[in-house]
This record gives structure tokens, C-alpha cells and sequence, in this order.
């Protein structure tokens, strides 16, 4: 696994992890091709996530798309439209109590820090 900033190494001394924040740990470092070419392994999460049709190319943000595969592998349904950020915000909130807990783009932000400029905060 590629190693987390300094600001966030503390996550890798946790154990046992979040099943979904283990998941995503895996993928930290992932980024997407520059030009017309693709990262095959976002478009492999595509695939493995049943959104081909959707998403076609890594030019396509793909945060939803991280938080997908994560939930995915970490056993979790994953909700309609997973692909539209907003949708994750409900993810982490039981069906009785809709106050989120955490957005799924604050912690695609944490672990995914390539698709956000340097001047976005992790926990904004």
C-alpha cells in the first residue's frame, strides 16, 4: 500500500479498521490518466460496480464511483445512483435516523486526495 501523509499516518496504526475504511485504504493513491487515456483500474471498478454504461472514462469524477467499490467490497449495498455524490450523504444513516453521520464525499476527500485541488480541506 502506498503510505498516507504524515497528517494521516495515525490510520494505519488502527486495527481493526472500519471494514469500508480498510477497503479504502487499499485504494489510497489511485489516480486517473491525464489525456485520453485511462486508469484501467477505475474503469475496472466501473465493471465490478455494474456502471459501465454510465461511466466510460476516468475524466468522469469519480468519487461516487470510489465510494461504490469500497461499499461493494466491504459488503455493503451500495444505493441508486452512486455516482452522484450527494447520494452518499443518507449511506452512514440508519433508515429511523437521517442526521449523517459522515458524507461519503468527506471521506472519499480523506483517502482519495487526488481528485481534490491542495486547497480542500480533508474534513470540510
Amino acid at each position: 500500500m502506498k503510505p498516507l501523509p504524515p497528517a494521516y499516518g495515525w490510520i494505519d496504526d488502527l486495527r481493526p479498521l472500519p471494514r469500508m475504511l480498510e477497503e479504502a485504504r487499499k485504494l489510497y493513491g489511485t489516480f486517473e490518466v491525464a489525456g485520453p487515456a485511462d486508469n484501467p483500474a477505475i474503469l475496472g471498478w466501473a465493471k465490478e460496480t455494474g456502471l459501465t454504461k454510465t461511466f466510460t472514462a476516468d475524466s468522469i469524477p469519480w468519487c461516487g464511483l470510489f465510494m461504490a467499490v469500497v461499499a461493494k467490497r466491504a459488503g455493503k449495498l451500495v444505493m441508486e445512483g452512486p455516482l452522484w455524490a450527494r447520494n452518499w450523504v443518507t449511506f452512514w444513516c440508519s433508515a429511523a435516523r437521517r442526521v449523517p453521520a459522515m458524507s461519503g464525499s468527506t471521506l472519499a476527500r480523506t483517502m482519495v486526495p487526488s481528485m481534490f485541488s491542495a486547497a480542500t480541506s480533508p474534513t470540510a
